[in-house]
């Protein structure tokens, strides 16, 4: 017995959101935690929270 509405977006199957894409992180999803930001175990999202985290150097400058 289903009580209530089982498109209630009060129960949710997300996470958190990602701190990279800002898309949802839903349960059973695999993910990083990079100093408690949460972000998607992908290249690109991996990639752009490197690039906007981070500074580029260059060596011997």
């Amino acid at each position: 017995m289903v009580v209530g509405n089982r498109q209630d977006s009060a129960v949710s199957d997300v996470m958190s959101n990602c701190k990279s894409c800002y898309k949802e992180i839903y349960l059973g999803e695999e993910y990083r935690d990079i100093d408690g930001d949460y972000i998607h175990d992908e290249t690109d999202c991996i990639q752009q929270y490197v690039l906007a985290h981070s500074t580029r150097k260059i060596a011997g400058e």
